[in-house]
């Protein structure tokens, strides 16, 4: 039995030899796939972590921006108030000098200027109209003249630009 056991134990001890290379190899194997993971996730790591840094670079940029947005639009919002109280000044001042302003501006020698032309453009547009009508009540008929034409002698006649509208009938000669 003695032999037996020597043969039991060599033979434990060889299978403990192979076995412990194997689990040796299987050991360093793991290990050096596990090392290659490390480098993997390390190089992972240093990729995710310049992301998170350009990222936060952004964010910051993006609150600066942010920051200016509200600045301008409280600039803004300040120049509308202004804006108002401006216009409803200027509309006081209307409602309070609008009727001196019209009163003035009608008082003026432009406007009865103005009026004395339009006058004279109604004056006209009525005598055209009239004779419009004569004229196609009597065909027949003829009219001299007409004293809104212009004469080649009207031609050289001097007359100052604001010259007074006179509608009365000129004297016979």
């Amino acid at each position: 039995m003695h032999e037996r056991n020597s043969t039991l134990r060599i033979a434990n001890k060889e299978l403990k030899i192979w076995f412990g290379s194997k689990a040796m190899e299987a050991v360093e194997k793991q290990a050096t796939e596990l090392q290659s993971e490390v480098k993997w996730l390390k190089v992972e790591l240093g990729t995710s972590e310049q992301h998170c840094k350009d990222l936060e670079l952004v964010v910051n940029s993006v609150d600066a921006e942010l920051l200016e947005v509200r600045d301008s639009r409280h600039r803004l919002e300040d120049e509308i108030l202004s804006l108002t109280k401006n216009v409803e000044l200027l509309q006081s001042e209307l409602k309070a000098e609008g009727g001196k302003v019209m009163t003035k501006y009608k008082a003026s020698s432009g406007f009865q200027v103005k009026l004395e032309k339009m006058g004279q453009v109604t004056y006209e547009f009525r005598y055209r109209a009239v004779l419009e009508c004569f004229q196609a009540k009597y065909p027949d008929s003829s009219v001299k003249e007409d004293p809104f034409n212009e004469h080649l002698e009207d031609t050289n006649v001097r007359m100052e630009p604001s010259q007074a509208f006179d509608d009365s009938t000129p004297p016979e000669e």
